[in-house]
């Protein structure tokens, strides 16, 4: 569990974009990984942090320092072990304590939820955990990395989950390949893009997501995938027929144009679905 190099830069630029983080939550105790003193400092440096108020910030150990450097007066871990000494210890596959609701300010996962069998019941609570405007920063797996832990995750699952009836909504999404420096794009909805948001990279691939809390957190969470709720809405013509995505000539395009692409190490099959992002 930890922060690489492309979270950490955008955990630095949610920081620069307003992202308000003086009452933390970590999700496991995070670690740096992967990362240089020179690597931290230079992003700190381009975000404008030009002064280090907190010189123990080295990515030998956790990132509790650069999180108060960012901006954090109280920065607390959870987790089922005390191995790593995380603050307080709770199995995320069971509810978390009601004195934690509403709490944080910022709850931040840099690769805990993989990890838990009742993702739910996981994600459930730490929605909980942050308070009414605060936000919920979740990275997760999306592609490639079978067998890292128990699930990857989609865009879809993301934007269907954290939405307006169950208390949030996605103030960003993007996705990046697991390696230094690698690009990052921003993630469109599917709901927006009206067809399914498929990614297939040549590299394993991270999901980056950033929720703020805008209501209450329904005791049942209500997820469902868009292009069967539009279908399930829409009148008369569609009614009592089955899903069709019909692989037409534009699939045939697509499919043809990310073979290609993939050659050229293109991480993603479809340009319209991910947008290069440029701070």
């Amino acid at each position: 569990m930890g922060l690489d190099f492309n979270s950490i830069k955008l955990l630095i630029w949610s920081t620069t974009a307003g992202i308000e983080i003086s009452k933390c939550a970590m999700l496991g105790r995070l670690s740096f990984m992967g990362v240089t003193d020179a690597d931290v400092a230079g992003l700190l440096a381009k975000a404008g942090y030009t002064t280090l108020r907190e010189p123990d910030i080295t990515p030998t150990g956790y990132v509790e320092p650069l999180l108060r450097h960012l901006g954090a007066q109280l920065v607390e871990s959870f987790d089922a072990s005390s191995y790593e000494n995380a603050t307080h210890l709770w199995d995320m596959n069971t509810p978390v304590s009601s004195e934690f609701h509403d709490r944080y300010s910022l709850v931040l996962d840099g690769g805990t939820l993989e990890h838990v069998f009742n993702f739910p019941n996981a994600i459930s609570s730490a929605m909980r955990m942050v308070r009414k405007d605060g936000h919920l920063i979740v990275c997760v797996p999306a592609d490639g990395m079978f067998g890292h832990g128990f699930y990857q995750f989609s865009a879809e699952l993301l934007y269907s989950l954290f939405s307006p009836s169950n208390g949030y909504n996605v103030a960003k999404m993007f996705i990046f390949q697991d390696y230094a420096r690698a690009p990052i794009y921003e993630v469109i909805s599917p709901a927006a893009l009206q067809q399914r948001n498929k990614l297939c990279s040549n590299m394993p691939a991270l999901l980056y997501a950033i929720c703020k809390r805008i209501g209450d957190v329904p005791d049942k969470l209500e997820v469902m995938q868009s292009d069967y709720v539009n279908a399930w809405k829409a009148d008369g013509t569609n009614k009592g027929q089955s899903l069709r995505i019909p692989f037409n000539t534009v699939y045939k395009r697509r499919y043809i144009k990310s073979l290609a692409t993939a050659i050229l190490n293109f991480p993603f099959w479809a340009k319209r679905s991910f947008v290069r992002w440029n701070p």
